[in-house]
């Protein structure tokens, strides 16, 4: 829900492009959210080959950050132009140099990525590229039972996304796997 609250922000058209930097469960439902609403030129970038072979699945094309400079390509998934959409979703301050050096001139970035630390911010590619940035915040209530139509209509899918389901009573493994990366999202059961 936290993907489509920011997203419904936008004036998202289908023939825009649009590139997504990270590759966790917001990143990953933002890239099914854009496709849902009739965008066929996505690209997410992350470094999880398990999470981008995901991301795949739905229809984007897939970047690993650590084989690729991610700027050299977007500029070539984009002949040039760049994306007309970015969106960070890592909250990984050492990515925004990428973010704001892949927006087309006039484009838009959207900060999903909740950043947990303070992230210096250089405002000059803002300035000469004339970027409009955006940020979001959690979702709505009218969010949230929008994205359960779409998970009930089948745009959207779960399956992919969420690796493991638990007993509460084994929260402590849960947190580990994701501590390692080794999930994408889990569930725990009462």
């Amino acid at each position: 829900a936290s993907s489509y609250h920011g997203l419904r922000r936008l004036n998202l058209r289908p023939e825009d492009t649009v590139v997504i930097f990270g590759d966790g469960p917001i990143g990953l439902y933002a890239s099914q959210v854009v496709r849902a609403r009739g965008v066929e030129h996505v690209m997410l970038i992350g470094h999880h080959d398990h999470r981008l072979e995901v991301a795949a699945g739905f229809g984007a094309t897939v970047v690993n950050s650590h084989r690729q400079d991610p700027v050299e390509a977007v500029a070539r998934f984009t002949d040039g132009r760049m994306a007309d959409l970015v969106v960070e979703a890592t909250g990984a301050a050492k990515v925004m140099p990428a973010v704001l050096n892949s927006t087309a001139k006039g484009g838009t970035v959207l900060l999903l990525g909740v950043f947990h630390h303070e992230a210096p911010l250089n405002p000059a590619p803002i300035i000469r590229h004339e970027l409009r940035v955006v940020g979001s915040f959690c979702y709505s209530k009218e969010a949230f039972a929008a994205s359960l139509e779409l998970l009930r209509r089948g745009c959207v899918r779960i399956d992919s996304i969420v690796t493991h389901v638990f007993p509460l009573e084994e929260i402590g493994r849960a947190l580990e796997l994701l501590k390692r990366r080794e999930a994408i999202k889990v569930i725990l059961e009462p």
